[in-house]
């Protein structure tokens, strides 16, 4: 699946799958945003893997046959990652888990919601009923994103994320398509 988007500056948004070949990009682009936010389960030390490792992650994301892994580059940057990630157990296939993250740089220009566009998208296309996440209590940039989308707060995890020294609570959002 590859989709373009242009975006409020102008520029075009090209939406893909990333292959193993994007594995040592990809690691790069998670160090920036890591180091970005506190918002991330991860920071400016990105993943703890080798280029080889994440180029496997990436090849098993792409033989997803429903949903995977996605990446949005501007001017051949990545500007975004995001996963649909589709439960395969027949009593839980309706529903879905999305993930989303995009370098600071290219906030406020349409990324997020070219991203939430194109995740609702591919959710209805494989039949996806309910679209689940959960985000950082203090990220509010982001819980407005996905409330402009329809996604309700339907939970809390407390204390769900530890960073430096303090406990962060995890909002849990449901879209129902």
């Amino acid at each position: 699946m590859e989709r373009d988007v242009i975006l409020r500056d102008g520029r075009m948004l090209r939406i893909r799958r990333p292959r193993g070949e994007d594995a040592a990009r990809l690691l790069d682009y998670l160090k920036i945003i890591g180091g970005e936010t506190d918002f991330l389960l991860f920071d400016g030390a990105g993943l703890p893997y080798t280029i080889e490792q994440e180029a496997a992650v990436l090849e098993r994301f792409f033989a997803e046959p429903r949903g995977g892994m996605f990446v949005g580059e501007i001017d051949g940057e990545i500007a975004c990652t995001f996963n649909l990630s589709c439960n395969g157990r027949p009593r839980v296939a309706h529903v879905a888990e999305i993930a989303v993250a995009v370098q600071k740089k290219f906030w406020g220009i349409g990324v997020g919601s070219a991203v939430m566009e194109t995740l609702i998208s591919l959710a209805r296309e494989q039949g996806v009923k309910t679209i689940e996440l959960g985000v950082y209590a203090g990220n509010l940039r982001a819980q407005a994103l996905y409330r402009r989308y329809g996604f309700e707060e339907c939970g809390r995890h407390e204390g769900r994320f530890f960073v430096k020294g303090t406990y962060h609570d995890e909002i849990l959002m449901d879209l129902h398509l």
